[in-house]
């Protein structure tokens, strides 16, 4: 499986399944959590809360399939790897 490059408008979400990796590489987005836990930032080896700014050319996994992704602020470009959904704001 490659990468797909992914663009998404603001005020919009990408929400990634289990097991999907997202590289924000354009843009700016907020991270959208679970319950559960947060997005992993395996580049700095932490977990990313909600609401916290998802940086830039960091390797993010979904860790569960319960609704995790990224809220888009400014129009963003993304590589990501897995399946995902493209979400408008509620």
């Amino acid at each position: 499986m490659t990468y797909e490059v992914v663009e998404v408008p603001a005020g919009k979400s990408l929400i990634g399944h289990q097991g999907t990796e997202i590289i924000l590489r354009g843009g700016k987005g907020l991270a959208i959590t679970a319950e559960l836990g947060g997005l992993q930032d395996m580049t700095e080896g932490t977990d990313i809360s909600s609401g916290q700014e998802i940086p830039k050319y960091h390797l993010i996994i979904v860790p569960r399939d319960d609704g995790r992704g990224v809220y888009v602020l400014q129009d963003a470009v993304f590589m990501v790897r897995g399946k995902y959904d493209i979400l408008p704001l509620d």
